[in-house]
């Protein structure tokens, strides 16, 4: 384990990044593509609600098969170039950031606007922590590179509880189609 507490998300360990030495920035990212598959690897549901439920829906659902198709990417980046895992990085965030865009289009219900704008912030802060993975392992910052991972992971499991969140606030909202 990386050191520090632990903790269990989704039957996965995650230690904080920070108490990691600093390895090359090859190991890290690959460290990074792991704990990207094993966290992403814990997104589920669905349910039938309308209009900004549907549009809510149609936008995260697209997003999980894009990143379940980058979890089979980073399987096959790992131990590989550094350019080839940072080939993977900005594809995240170009996935990210149109889902991103996507989500700012929609305008969610009073109830649920606090989680939802919640959900926004943690994937903003998502994008900017992959476009600072990127730079800082060009630059072979690994001060810079180290916190870069360490948010965009922290980012990342709070972006997936957030989208949880909403998703059981847009099912509890949906119509109930037994009333006549």
């Amino acid at each position: 384990m990386l050191g520090g507490s632990r903790t269990r998300r989704c039957g996965v360990f995650v230690g904080p990044l920070a108490a990691a030495p600093f390895w090359a920035a090859r190991h890290l990212l690959g460290v990074s593509l792991v704990l990207v598959i094993s966290v992403t690897a814990c997104t589920s549901g669905s349910h039938k609600p309308p209009d900004f439920s549907n549009n809510y829906r149609v936008t995260v659902a697209q997003y999980r098969t894009q990143f379940g198709t980058l979890q089979t990417q980073a399987q096959g980046v790992l131990g590989k170039d550094l350019n080839s895992q940072l080939a993977l990085f900005r594809h995240m965030d170009d996935v990210t950031g149109a889902t991103l865009k996507q989500l700012r289009g929609l305008t969610p219900p009073p109830a649920i606007k606090p989680n939802y704008d919640r959900l926004v912030t943690a994937m903003t802060k998502q994008e900017i922590s992959l476009a600072e993975i990127v730079t800082s392992a060009h630059k072979g910052d690994q001060v810079a590179l180290n916190n870069a991972l360490r948010g965009y992971a922290s980012a990342l499991q709070d972006g997936i509880a957030l989208q949880q969140d909403v998703e059981q606030a847009v099912g509890s909202a949906a119509p109930n189609p037994s009333r006549s």
